[in-house]
């Protein structure tokens, strides 16, 4: 486990807001009854060794708001190599657009800086002149488990997607283009997913790349999934 997702578990268990009892001058903690105390930090640390993927889906659920988890996705639809923050902020723009959200530049900074550091990592330069690199192997297992989960999700992605590179490495965490035809066309939402791909491959191949090394077709970067 990444030191990523200890600190995100020690986190979830560290300081809370206090609060005033109005019958005593004491403070009380304020505690949820799924947060662990303290004192449960390291069985639950334990328990996040043996499974790690559910700490990160826990972290992606519950603990992030939507548009911190949409920067997330996006970074993840653009692969395992560096992209530029400009990049970034486009796709998450783009993203939410498609769901009828209006993103501002003061929204992406300040999503992006809840991240950096444990989930997202800035290689150079500022949050909006910079690159980040590519999500760490957990929790790039888990973004892809959540995608996975949500086929809307990734359908969303790839029908806003400004760059190519997101609709290809989308269409290979789907097992596009070695999947039979006939496990395609069972699943309704699947041939859905898969029209999108065709549509937006067409439309994105010759727009500006996230990256000069990511610019062939196939074999698609992400691990293929069955």
């Amino acid at each position: 486990m990444t030191e990523a997702a200890i600190a995100a578990l020690v986190r979830e268990a560290g300081l809370r807001p206090r609060r005033q009892d109005p019958a005593s001058s004491c403070s009380k903690e304020v505690v949820g009854s799924n947060n662990p105390t303290p004192a449960e930090v390291p069985v639950r640390l334990i328990e996040a060794l043996e499974k790690p993927e559910e700490l990160w889906d826990h972290v992606l659920r519950h603990q992030l708001d939507d548009l911190p988890r949409a920067v997330l996705l996006v970074r993840f639809s653009m692969g395992s190599a560096s992209v530029l923050s400009s990049e970034l902020y486009a796709g998450t723009r783009a993203f939410c657009e498609q769901a009828g959200r209006r993103c501002l530049e003061i929204d992406l900074d300040s999503a992006v800086s809840i991240l950096e550091g444990d989930l997202l990592s800035l290689e150079f330069g500022d949050r909006q002149q910079g690159s980040v690199g590519a999500l760490n192997p957990g929790l790039a297992d888990a973004v892809s488990t959540f995608l996975g989960r949500y086929p809307d999700l990734m359908l969303s992605i790839i029908k806003s997607a400004p760059f190519y590179i997101q609709v290809r490495s989308l269409a290979g965490l789907l097992g596009y283009p070695f999947e039979r035809a006939s496990d395609q066309h069972s699943n309704p939402q699947r041939r859905e997913i898969g029209e999108a791909i065709v549509k937006n491959i067409e439309r994105t191949l010759f727009s500006s790349t996230v990256t000069a090394t990511e610019n062939a077709l196939f074999p698609i970067n992400q691990a293929h999934r069955s």
